[in-house]
């Protein structure tokens, strides 16, 4: 089992614990930033090198001297305020330096650098009435202004929490305890390897930007298999620690999901590229059929040998659409051409998936479509040796590969992961719903065209069914009925 624990509060406890300190003062030399701790009345040169860092990110407006006075001590416990994890209490302890080192972002005017009253105004003010808004606790929209309104409001939030004073300040006990209560927990289930390059890279990808753009804690377990026992294990350890949302990566994962869905029904379970729907679970769905059914009627129009082949691993939902959408655009644009197709069972063995291209190049394919994750390079050898073409899939794979790569048909489902975390954030995630993106936002759904081997005239046809798709003017057909293509592997 591999399994990473992406959260920040995990490293700020190991460091003020203490276990980081010997490692930061073991590394840095002597009279440096971060050899020892810093605290008000002492000197130096680190000291001045802290009011520096302070400075250039608008904490401290002094100038850097290296006496650590009570406005270096003012400007550390803003800057701890509004990193949201630090203690708030003026030292600049290692924790504090590491995390200053780490993080050159962080400025002046973020949400908990002061405390907040009324008649202040500011960006942070700001981000503390979306808070309050978001706790419906505060009405209308967010001004920057701490009027009478947010005073109420944070006096009101005060009193529910049982803990904090009530007195309609936001104080950095009030700001730290309203972020992580806002702060979003989200798992993730990656039923393959996240270093794949394709499917199971981007759903990690996505996770990234959930925990960048979403500030959300993220937990994931990857390398599990396609087997419903293994897949349910696997949800059931995430669901253990009580995250908000789970996103399960993959079509299959919806029986374990729908299994698991029900044992939890305080958390909200998301299907990527799923069919499933219940009481706490919907199924976010890149429209992968949008992009594969342009990328067989780019196929159609390009094949010189009438032969067009297809790979794909196991047998599941979103296999099977693309590759009968791919088929769909294939008969649209060429009703005459040969379809070979195949799914070999594996997703990413490079030895079979290379003895399936081989086997359709010997029987003609000149153009190949692939729906493969780590095993996708030994289709493509065997192109490259053969001199046919590639068309990929989710992502882009023409800059990685020009030479052999004619198309790819992105289906960057990375984002449906993050749409879903993001419609829970602001409060319109909705269950028993399946939500469709396609390519009406060309930065999930689109087929790229390599220029080097693609003329003008071909991709201004797949603009033009592009837009008919869109339109509804082109229905894609997902069925796909016609004969396999068989090839001997090795078991």
């Amino acid at each position: 089992m591999n399994r990473r624990v992406l959260t920040l509060i995990a490293m700020v406890l190991v460091l003020t614990l203490g276990l980081g300190s010997a490692v930061v003062a073991a590394t840095v030399p002597a009279g440096e930033l971060g050899s020892r701790k810093l605290s008000e009345g002492m000197t130096g040169t680190d000291v001045t090198q802290l009011q520096t860092l302070l400075k250039e990110r608008g904490f401290f407006t002094g100038t850097p001297d290296g006496s650590y006075g009570a406005s270096t001590r003012q400007a550390v416990m803003a800057y701890q305020g509004a990193s949201r994890v630090l203690y708030p209490y003026g030292v600049a302890d290692f924790a504090t330096i590491r995390y200053m080192k780490n993080n050159p972002g962080l400025a002046a005017g973020t949400l908990g650098s002061r405390r907040l009253s009324a008649g202040m105004t500011g960006a942070d003010v700001r981000a503390l009435q979306e808070l309050l808004i978001r706790a419906e606790l505060l009405s209308g929209e967010a001004s920057g202004t701490y009027d009478s309104a947010t005073e109420s409001a944070v006096r009101r939030y005060q009193a529910e929490s049982k803990t904090l004073y009530a007195y309609g300040v936001a104080d950095f006990a009030t700001i730290r305890h309203m972020v992580a209560a806002n702060t979003l927990k989200v798992a993730m289930l990656i039923p393959g390897n996240i270093n794949d390059g394709g499917f199971m890279q981007a759903g990690y990808n996505g996770l990234l930007k959930i925990e960048k753009e979403l500030g959300a804690i993220t937990t994931y377990i990857d390398g599990k298999q396609p087997v419903l026992e293994e897949l349910a294990g696997a949800l059931r350890q995430l669901a253990a620690g009580k995250p908000d949302l789970i996103i399960a990566h993959g079509g299959q994962c919806s029986p374990a999901t729908q299994l698991v869905a029900a044992e939890f029904p305080e958390i909200r379970f998301v299907v990527v590229q799923g069919n499933v729907t219940g009481d706490n679970l919907s199924s976010y769905e890149v429209l992968q059929e949008e992009s594969t059914w342009l990328a067989g009627a780019a196929a159609g129009l390009l094949t010189e040998t009438n032969v067009v082949g297809h790979i794909s691993g196991i047998r599941v939902v979103p296999g099977l659409k693309g590759r009968g959408a791919f088929a769909d655009g294939l008969k649209y644009t060429n009703p005459d051409a040969t379809f070979l197709t195949n799914f070999c069972g594996y997703q990413d063995d490079n030895e079979i998936s290379r003895l399936v291209a081989e086997a359709e190049i010997e029987a003609g394919a000149d153009i190949i479509f692939t729906m493969l994750n780590a095993g996708r390079q030994g289709a493509t050898d065997a192109m490259k040796e053969a001199g046919t073409f590639h068309i990929g899939n989710v992502v882009d794979w023409i800059p990685l590969d020009p030479d052999v790569y004619i198309g790819s048909a992105v289906a960057n489902v990375s984002i449906a992961g993050f749409e879903a975390a993001r419609d829970l954030y602001e409060g319109t995630w909705k269950p028993g719903v399946i939500e469709k993106i396609g390519l009406e936002n060309p930065d999930a759904v689109r087929l790229t065209l390599n220029p080097k081997f693609v003329p003008a005239d071909v991709v201004e046809t797949i603009e033009e069914l592009a837009r008919k798709i869109e339109s509804g003017e082109i229905r894609v057909n997902t069925d796909y009925q016609g004969p396999e293509f068989e090839v001997d592997l090795p078991r």
